[in-house]
C-alpha cells in the first residue's frame, strides 16, 4: 500500500509535508528530487514510500497524456481516455515498439491502451509506461546530447 509509514517519518506534522511534496510532483525529476531528498533527510525509502512517489509521478503523466481513468484487473492495466488522447504520434510508435505484444493501443471514438504485466499492483511497469507515452522527438534528441 503506498503511504508514508509512521515508522519512516515519527512526526505527524512532518509526515503532511512530505504528503504535500509528494502531491506536487509532475516530472520524473520531481520524482527523483523528492526521493532523494527523503533519502537524505530520513534514510533509505520503505517501499510504501516509493510506490507513493510512482503513483505521484504517474497522476502527473495521466494528466498531461489526457488519461480519465487507469485500472487493472486479470494482469493487465487498462488507461482510458475520455476524449481524444494527447499523445505525441513518436511516442506511440516509439512505445508501441518497446512493449511489443505487451501492449494493445486502440483508437476510435475514445482510445484505449491495455498493458498486460506480471503484476497489476505494482506501479513501477505502469510508470515505465507513463514515462514511455510523454516521450517526444525532442526528448530524445536532448537526451542524445
Amino acid at each position: 500500500r503506498a503511504s508514508i509509514p509512521a515508522s519512516y517519518i515519527e512526526e505527524e506534522s512532518l509526515r503532511l509535508q512530505v504528503y504535500k511534496k509528494i502531491a506536487g510532483i509532475l516530472s520524473e525529476e520531481d520524482s527523483r528530487d523528492v526521493a532523494e531528498e527523503l533519502r537524505d533527510r530520513f534514510g533509505e525509502l520503505p517501499n510504501e514510500a516509493e510506490d507513493l512517489i510512482k503513483i505521484a509521478e504517474i497522476r502527473a503523466h495521466a494528466e498531461r497524456i489526457g488519461a480519465s481513468n487507469i485500472s487493472s484487473k486479470d494482469r493487465r492495466i487498462l488507461i482510458r481516455f475520455k476524449d481524444a488522447a494527447k499523445l505525441h504520434p513518436y511516442a506511440v510508435v516509439m512505445t508501441s515498439a518497446e512493449f511489443g505484444a505487451d501492449l494493445s493501443i486502440t483508437s476510435g471514438k475514445r482510445t484505449f491502451i491495455e498493458l498486460k504485466t506480471k503484476s497489476p499492483s505494482d506501479p513501477g511497469r505502469l510508470l515505465e509506461l507513463m514515462r514511455a507515452l510523454i516521450r517526444t522527438p525532442e526528448d530524445e534528441g536532448a537526451a542524445a546530447s
